[in-house]
């Protein structure tokens, strides 16, 4: 369905067009208040990367997490729901937040820069899994941790239609790769633990994944 840089750009045309629904699309804050964000032990005056940020919606936890002297990071493709982001940012004053405008795998990140990394509802609609990844593999510092919560888009059980059906939405729309993100993760990480999420994950829809791995 194309090559990298193509689906890269249909991915980058997709979620601007949606950037005028953020608030709908948003379940970041609250997925990230149910798994719980001390997963990734952070403290104050640490640094922490975003992963597809979109709006931002994660970024006052975060913020919360580090302190007035930490950092947060959100990298986003869609310079649209960067604007979205920027709003936040000044509405709520979050002034530890930096954002950078790129496709996660290609990303400029400080190897070894962050003391964790989170990444919800993000890699399930990236073009290259194992390239974003392996990005944030190379900016986190070592024995530091990436969380993520996101759909899983592994066709199986009772939901397997409607997973497949919004497998091949992200293909088609948003120049996904929709891989197994367990596997991939395995793949790049030292350790990998698969969480049992409270919030909707045997549901008939939308199954979920979620899981710490540690670089």
């Amino acid at each position: 369905m194309g090559g990298h840089d193509e689906r890269v750009e249909r991915g980058r045309r997709y979620w601007d067009n949606l950037s005028s629904f953020a608030p709908a699309l948003e379940r970041t804050a609250s997925a990230l208040d149910t798994v719980g964000l001390d997963r990734l032990g952070l403290g104050a005056g640490q640094s922490v990367l975003d992963v597809g940020c979109g709006a931002g919606a994660a970024f006052p936890a975060l913020c919360d997490a580090v302190g007035p002297d930490g950092r947060v990071v959100g990298v986003d493709l869609s310079g649209a729901m960067l604007d979205r982001a920027r709003e936040r940012v000044a509405e709520h004053r979050l002034w530890q937040v930096e954002l950078v405008h790129a496709e996660i795998s290609g990303a400029e990140l400080e190897p070894g820069g962050f003391d964790g990394a989170v990444a919800v509802f993000a890699l399930s609609a990236v073009a290259d899994v194992d390239g974003a990844l392996r990005t944030v593999r190379r900016a986190l510092r070592p024995g530091c941790r990436l969380l993520v919560v996101d759909l899983d888009l592994v066709p199986r059980g009772p939901a397997a239609p409607l997973t497949w059906a919004t497998r091949q939405l992200y293909r088609r729309r948003a120049g996904a790769a929709t891989d197994d993100l367990a596997a991939a993760a395995r793949a790049v990480f030292d350790a990998v633990e698969i969480l049992d999420l409270p919030l909707g994950a045997g549901s008939r829809w939308a199954p979920l994944v979620g899981l710490v791995a540690t670089a």
